[in-house]
């Protein structure tokens, strides 16, 4: 039968609710660790506002996420995020079940 499902979270970020003064830049080092960081800390040490206000989704939880900014705002890091968290956690699976 049919179920009807919750409505998304829509998320605006913009001046009117994030007043820029409000927003922090997240360090790369503080959600990845060691290998999975090193694909961002060799070009910056944290992630700009627009990627800090969707890490905390990306990286700890498996909610489909579609992304809409401009141009140049960090939508690949965005991606590269989601990508890291599933093989990391891909890696962690079979670590555990070979182990077992």
């Amino acid at each position: 039968p049919y179920q009807p499902t919750p409505d998304p979270i829509v998320h605006h970020l913009d001046p009117k609710n994030r007043p820029p003064n409000s927003r922090r830049n997240i360090s790369v080092d503080s959600i990845f660790s060691h290998p999975i960081n090193k694909l961002w800390t060799s070009l910056f040490t944290s992630f700009n506002h627009v990627q800090s206000e969707m890490i905390q989704t990306l990286a700890n939880s498996d909610d489909n996420v579609i992304i809409s900014a401009p141009t140049g705002a960090g939508k690949t890091v965005l991606f590269e995020m989601a990508m890291a968290r599933m093989f990391a956690s891909n890696l962690v699976g079979k670590h555990l079940q070979h182990n077992k």
